[in-house]
């Protein structure tokens, strides 16, 4: 007798139901991973995953002049508000707090997802995120993720990528 490797869980309700709709027409749904603790930051992410922090992608939401702005980037690196701004072309760009994210994207913090954002917002793929084959995202909660190969990332999200981080110790220098 062998035992089913599949997910003991209902995606339609252990996901964001946006994200499950995605999921569900790309034929993803292996490769969500739902866990009971936290996986809202990069660091809690690579411990359930027993990953490194670097193969997490984060999605950080900025407001600039337009638009929102979601940048997609590797877990172990900050978003250079300098360089988002230049390639937006914004003159302000300010992140945005925890309300506003859940009024206007519909996700609390840490668990934007970037396979589906509302039409208020636009993502942007940071470089980083093609250091690693297989990355982990948010699956639209804090609880969950899901793991995307390289093609798969540009095959969902394209394949522009830009250079929008820097790393912690570069921004504390910055300062």
């Amino acid at each position: 007798m062998s035992t089913s490797s599949q997910p003991k869980y209902d995606l339609s309700t252990s996901i964001d139901s946006r994200v499950a709709q995605v999921v569900s027409a790309r034929g993803l749904k292996d490769a969500v991973h739902v866990f009971e603790a936290s996986t809202a930051s990069a660091s809690d992410a690579a411990a359930a995953l027993s990953v490194d922090v670097a193969q997490i992608g984060k999605s950080i939401a900025f407001r600039g002049d337009d638009f929102i702005y979601v940048v997609l980037l590797s877990g172990s690196l900050r978003v250079d508000k300098a360089k988002l701004r230049d390639v937006t072309k914004s003159k302000k760009m300010q992140s945005i707090d925890g309300e506003v994210l859940e009024k206007e994207l519909g996700y609390s913090p840490g668990g934007v997802s970037p396979l589906y954002l509302p039409s208020v917002a636009k993502l942007l793929v940071d470089e980083s995120i093609e250091r690693y084959d297989l990355i982990y995202v948010s699956a639209g909660t804090t609880t969950s993720v899901i793991g995307l190969t390289s093609g798969e990332r540009k095959e969902i999200f394209g394949t522009e990528r830009f250079d929008l981080s820097v790393t912690v110790a570069d921004s504390l220098e910055d300062n």
